[in-house]
């Protein structure tokens, strides 16, 4: 509460110019004192209202710049920049079990044709109540040493270099396949499954799985950051992020 005494403010009432001066002044307290009451409430609602997930991008191998694994996890980390998130990056190598159970949602991206994820990983997966995405290679060892095809309804079928996919489908829309090589897929229940988006090779007229989702668990059959261009599936994954992460 703001108190106007003649005692303090002697000619107040003679001089125009210091009443002007003080009302002014007792305006700004007044002005500054609502707006931090109002940010104040405005961060709480905010903090109260809406948490920021928590990401995990692990990635095949160490944390070192030769690995091209470690590429692909910092362009899903940049893309993860323009969403309300907080991320890790983690090698492979530095995993720990239960690391994954603290965070909202995982990523995981193979990069070498032959991946033997560590165990320790597979089993926190496979055991996972919270959505996971798994992108490229090591689900064939995935899908060896642990019952996916139950869980999930498919399962790693072959590595196909010679079909040639060029095309990714979805939803109507087509984009480019830079990326050539497809991990193929075997659905093993249809009731179990969604299929997302499908690989198409124009040379073969082959169409496989691109993108299944069971549950909490998609996989994607390569890495979509290989060989992007602008017109590339790079851009439908870019938009299923808004899906997946719930924004």
């Amino acid at each position: 509460m703001f108190i106007v005494s003649n005692q303090e403010f002697p000619s107040l009432r003679a001089n125009k110019r210091v009443q002007h001066l003080y009302y002014k002044r007792v305006l700004f307290l007044l002005s500054s004192l609502v707006f931090l009451l109002s940010a104040t409430f405005t961060t709480t609602a905010s903090g109260q209202q809406q948490k920021r997930k928590q990401i995990l991008i692990m990635f095949e191998g160490a944390d070192v710049p030769l690995n091209l694994g470690r590429g692909d996890a910092r362009q899903l980390a940049m893309l993860l920049g323009h969403f309300d998130v907080d991320y890790k990056l983690e090698a492979m190598q530095a995993y720990k079990p239960g690391d994954l159970f603290n965070y909202d949602i995982g990523f995981f991206i193979g990069f070498s044709k032959k991946y033997d994820p560590p165990d320790r990983f597979l089993k926190d997966v496979f055991a996972a109540r919270k959505q996971f995405v798994w992108m490229n290679t090591g689900f064939d060892r995935f899908s060896e040493r642990y019952d996916v095809s139950s869980k999930f309804g498919f399962r790693f079928a072959s590595f196909d270099t010679a079909s040639v996919f060029d095309i990714v489908r979805s939803n109507g829309k087509t984009f480019t396949k830079g990326e050539q090589n497809l991990n193929i897929i075997s659905i093993t229940n249809s009731d179990q499954v969604e299929v997302l988006a499908t690989a198409y090779s124009t040379g073969k007229r082959k169409e496989e799985s691109y993108i299944l989702r069971s549950g909490n668990f998609m996989y994607i059959a390569d890495s979509p950051f290989a060989e992007a261009t602008e017109t590339d599936r790079y851009l439908l994954f870019a938009d299923m992020l808004h899906d997946i992460l719930g924004e």
